[in-house]
């Protein structure tokens, strides 16, 4: 049986179809599930249940073990959305159990507006708004282009060196930003946390180095999938010509977040 993968947007149902097929494309059964609010309740709608996100269901993360991966993306989030209800996906950093599947999160920002409890050990500074000067590394302007937040990589678990779009958070009007990492609660996780890429200064110079993916126990914090959802939802459609990605490019770049954990 190949894996099993559940990916998890913040839209309705006409969104996630290209990442879908790449998925698919790639061997995997891939599922859709997505957000949204009924009343005080914020809900995930599952291919055929309902569960909330609101509160630790037991039932919600019993489901979930039934996947080999979960998926969690999100398109044009930026510091401003705060109460987004992707967010309460973060939750799912507390389901560390050896039978819980990894998690990888896709440019879902965690700053500090965003009312949600992390756990005391997450070794990510989460960015302050008031103050992004210190509690993330800036990239490049706000731009929406892949070609634009392109940088220069390491990749630690390769031991290589590439050149990637690493687009992880963005404050509106003012440019894109990665994340500064804790070097005390990095070094206090040992081998639960795992620094999987940083980035290189050409055109920057940081104080710091900066982070672009990171690994929290069970649960991956990635770059954000640029311009991946353009496309509708159908089982085998082509990516659109105008989504600025390529099948190759794109379709490689999942398979590597899939390796992470796989």
């Amino acid at each position: 049986m190949p894996p099993k993968v559940l990916l998890i947007t913040n839209a309705a149902t006409t969104r996630a179809g290209w990442v879908l097929t790449a998925l698919r494309l790639m061997g995997f059964t891939a599922e859709r599930a997505y957000t949204y609010q009924s009343g005080s309740e914020i809900r995930l709608a599952l291919p055929n249940a309902e569960h909330r996100l609101d509160i630790d269901d037991a039932s919600l993360r019993n489901r979930l073990r039934e996947y080999h991966a979960v998926l969690i993306v999100q398109t044009g989030e930026t510091y401003g959305n705060a109460n987004s209800l992707i967010g309460y996906t973060f939750r799912f950093l507390g389901w560390n159990a050896p039978q819980d599947p990894p998690f990888a999160y896709f440019g879902i920002h965690f700053a500090t507006n965003r009312p949600l409890a992390f756990p005391s050990d997450f070794p990510l500074v989460r960015p302050d708004r008031a103050n992004l000067a210190s509690t993330a590394h800036k990239i490049g302007p706000y731009v929406f282009q892949a070609q634009t937040q392109t940088l220069r990589v390491r990749l630690t678990r390769e031991n290589a060196e590439c050149y990637l779009p690493i687009a992880t958070d963005a404050e509106a009007n003012d440019g894109f930003y990665v994340w500064r990492l804790n070097t005390t609660a990095h070094n206090a996780l040992g081998s639960a946390g795992e620094v999987l890429a940083e980035v290189i200064g050409e055109d920057y110079v940081f104080d710091t180095t900066p982070i672009c993916a990171y690994r929290y126990k069970n649960c991956y914090l990635l770059p954000r999938l640029v311009r991946a959802l353009d496309a509708p939802a159908a089982p085998w459609d082509a990516p659109s010509k105008r989504s600025g990605c390529s099948t190759r490019s794109s379709a490689s770049g999942l398979r590597r977040a899939m390796r992470c954990r796989l």
